[in-house]
C-alpha cells in the first residue's frame, strides 16, 4: 500500500546522494515486452473519411493499442508464431514465413521479437476511406524500417460498423448476441487495422487467395500451409482480436475502466484482467512535468484523462487540489520557467493540419493568469516536446516523425524547427539539460539503449550508454552531478549518473516499485524528487533522505 506524505517532510540532501544503490544487470536483449515505447502513434484522416467512420476508427484504435501493449498480446504472438495458439474460439499459427518477409533468414526467436517490435511501432497511421462493397481495408507493402505515417485505405466494413455496430449497446462478445450484428465489434476492426499495419512494415501473405498466396510465398502444392493461418499479418491481427475477445469473455465489458484505459486479460490463460492504459497517450514517452515556478512553488503538470493538462502545486504547508489547464493534447506536457513566467508545452491532440504540432500556454505571475493555448506552428512532431533554458533562450527539442531530432528556439519569437546535425533514429521523446554549462540531450534509441549528444562549438555524435530501456529519459543536475532516470519494461525506474559531465558514468541502479510512465527528476531547491505515474493512475513521487524513500501517492 502506498502512503501519502506532505512535501514538508522532504529532507536536505546528503552528500552521499546516488552512491549507495545496488547495481543491476540490464534485461536480456530478447525480451518480448518492450521493443517500442509508443504503440501506434497518432491518427489522421483525409477528407474521404466521414466523421462517423473517424469516430469508430478512433475508438477501435484505443482497443487495438491497449491490446498490443499488453502482456497477453506478447504471449499470444510468441506462442502463435512458434507453435500456434487457440484462444477465444479461434486458432492461428504457427508462423511459416512468406517470401520477402523481414528477417526471413533469422531464427524464430528473432522473428518473434522483430514482429512484436513492428506492432509496437510509434509511427502514426494515416487513413483514407472508400465505401466499396464487400471489402474491409488495404495497405501497400512497405519496409521493416518504415518511418513516417503508415498509410491504409478503409472500405465498406468500417462504414457499416460505424453506422450499425457502433450505435448499439455493448454486449458480451461470447454471447448469442456477440456475432457482430447486435453489439459493438471492436476486436475485428482492431485486428484488421493491425493486419494492414504489418503490410506497411514489409510482412505479406502473398495474395488474397490460397493458390496465389502459396505460389507467391514459396509453398507450391504444400497442403499444410495456409495464408490465413501461417502468415505474420494474419497471426498478428488475429492475436489482437483474440486478446480483446478473451478479455471480455473472461472479465466482462472492456470499457468499464477509467477513461484512457481498457480492461485486458492479465496473460494468455489468465482468469483475471486489469485496466491497461492506452499507450496512445504516450505514457512511456514522457513523465509528469515538474518545475519550481516563478513564485518558488513546486508545480506539477500531467495529461488528464480528457486529454487536457492538469496542474497541482505545493505551496505553504501542503498540496493544492488538481486544476485543469485545458487544452487538447496528445502527449505528456512539459514546462520551463523563463523570465519569471511558466511556459507550458505539449504536442497537440488536434486533427487535420494541426495534428501533433507544438502547443504552448504561458502563466504570468504579474497578472496571476494563464494565457490561452497557442499553436507555435503546424509542424507535426513525433514525440512530446522537451524544453530547456540555455544561454537566455528557451530551446525545445522533439523527436520528429522520421525519428530524427530537431529543436525550436524562442527569444521573443520562435525560430522554427531546425534539424540537429547527426540525425539518428530515436524511439522516444528527448530530455534536455544544461550540465555544468554544456547543453545535453538524451533519448532512447531504436535498439533500446540510452543515447545522448552534447553541444560544444557544434553538436557531437550520438553516444550510447547501453542498457535496455523502455521509457523516455529524464535528466537533472544535482549540484555538479548529472543524473539520468529511465524505466525498464517492467516499469522499474533505473538511474545512471556522471560526476564529470559525461566523461565517465556509473552503472545502472534500480528503484523498487513499478510505475506506468517515464520518470521525471527535478531539484526542488536542494531536494531531489522523482515523479512518475503509478500503475493505478495516481501521481507518485519519492525523494532522497540518506537513501531513497518509497513511492508516495498524490492521488489520481
Amino acid at each position: 500500500m502506498r502512503s501519502t506524505a506532505p512535501l514538508s517532510l522532504l529532507p536536505w540532501l546528503s552528500a552521499a546522494l546516488l552512491t549507495a544503490a545496488a547495481c543491476t544487470t540490464p534485461e536480456d536483449a530478447t525480451d518480448l515486452g518492450a521493443d517500442e515505447a509508443a504503440v501506434m502513434g497518432g491518427t489522421s484522416f483525409d477528407n474521404t473519411c466521414p466523421a462517423d467512420v473517424q469516430a469508430y476508427v478512433e475508438d477501435t484504435m484505443l482497443h487495438a493499442r491497449t491490446a498490443i501493449a499488453s502482456t497477453a498480446f506478447s504471449q499470444c504472438l510468441d506462442q502463435a508464431m512458434r507453435t500456434g495458439i487457440t484462444m477465444a474460439g479461434a486458432s492461428i499459427g504457427p508462423y511459416r514465413k512468406c517470401n520477402g518477409d523481414p528477417y526471413y533468414a533469422s531464427d524464430i526467436a528473432t522473428q518473434v521479437a522483430r514482429a512484436l517490435a513492428a506492432t509496437r511501432s510509434s509511427n502514426s497511421l494515416a487513413f483514407s476511406c472508400s465505401d466499396v462493397q464487400g471489402a474491409n481495408a488495404s495497405a501497400g507493402l512497405g519496409t521493416y524500417e518504415l518511418v513516417g505515417p503508415e498509410r491504409m485505405n478503409l472500405f465498406n466494413w468500417f462504414f457499416y460498423a460505424a453506422r450499425n455496430f457502433y450505435l448499439l449497446p455493448q454486449c458480451p462478445l461470447g454471447g448469442s448476441a456477440g456475432d457482430g450484428t447486435t453489439c459493438v465489434v471492436n476486436p475485428w476492426g482492431a485486428g484488421i487495422i493491425t493486419h494492414e499495419s504489418m503490410h506497411q512494415h514489409g510482412y505479406t501473405h502473398g495474395a488474397n487467395d490460397q493458390a496465389g498466396a502459396k505460389t507467391a510465398c514459396g509453398y507450391g502444392s504444400d497442403p499444410t500451409w495456409h495464408f490465413q493461418v501461417n502468415t505474420a499479418p494474419y497471426i498478428i491481427g488475429t492475436c489482437v482480436d483474440m486478446v480483446l475477445r478473451q478479455s471480455e469473455l473472461t472479465c466482462g465489458p472492456l470499457d468499464t475502466c477509467p477513461a484512457g484505459s481498457v480492461r485486458i486479460l492479465d496473460g494468455v490463460g489468465a482468469t483475471s484482467c486489469h485496466c491497461e492504459v492506452d499507450p496512445g497517450v504516450d505514457p512511456m514517452a514522457g513523465g509528469p512535468a515538474a518545475i519550481m515556478n516563478g513564485a518558488g512553488n513546486l508545480d506539477v503538470f500531467v495529461r488528464g484523462a480528457n486529454s487536457d493538462v492538469r496542474e497541482r502545486y505545493y505551496a505553504g504547508s501542503g498540496w493544492w487540489p488538481w486544476a485543469s489547464r485545458g487544452g487538447a493534447v496528445a502527449s505528456q506536457p512539459s514546462a520551463v520557467v523563463y523570465n519569471g513566467k511558466t511556459y507550458l508545452f505539449a504536442r497537440s491532440g488536434y486533427s487535420g493540419a494541426y495534428a501533433n504540432a507544438l502547443l504552448q500556454r504561458v502563466y504570468d505571475p504579474a497578472t496571476a493568469a494563464w494565457g490561452t493555448w497557442q499553436l507555435v506552428d503546424w509542424t507535426p512532431l513525433g514525440s512530446a516536446p522537451a524544453p530547456v533554458v540555455s544561454e537566455g533562450r528557451i530551446v525545445v527539442f522533439a523527436r520528429m516523425p522520421d525519428g530524427s531530432l530537431s529543436h525550436n528556439i524562442f527569444t521573443g519569437s520562435w525560430s522554427g524547427w531546425i534539424a540537429v546535425p547527426g540525425g539518428g533514429v530515436l524511439a522516444s521523446a528527448p530530455a534536455a539539460v544544461v550540465a555544468n554549462g554544456r547543453l545535453m540531450v538524451f533519448a532512447r534509441a531504436t535498439d533500446r539503449s540510452l543515447v545522448y549528444k552534447y553541444y560544444a562549438n557544434g553538436w557531437s555524435n550520438w553516444i550510447s550508454l547501453g542498457g535496455l530501456i523502455q521509457s523516455a529519459p529524464t535528466a537533472t543536475m544535482v549540484g555538479t552531478r548529472l543524473a539520468v532516470y529511465v524505466t525498464n519494461h517492467e516499469g522499474i525506474v533505473h538511474q545512471i549518473f556522471s560526476d564529470n559531465t559525461g566523461a565517465s558514468w556509473s552503472g545502472w541502479m534500480a528503484f523498487d516499485g513499478a510505475v506506468s510512465s517515464a520518470p521525471t527528476a527535478m531539484m526542488a531547491g536542494s531536494r531531489l524528487i522523482v515523479f512518475a505515474r503509478g500503475t493505478d493512475g495516481a501521481l507518485l513521487y519519492r525523494y532522497y533522505e540518506n537513501g531513497w524513500t518509497g513511492w508516495y501517492s498524490l492521488g489520481s
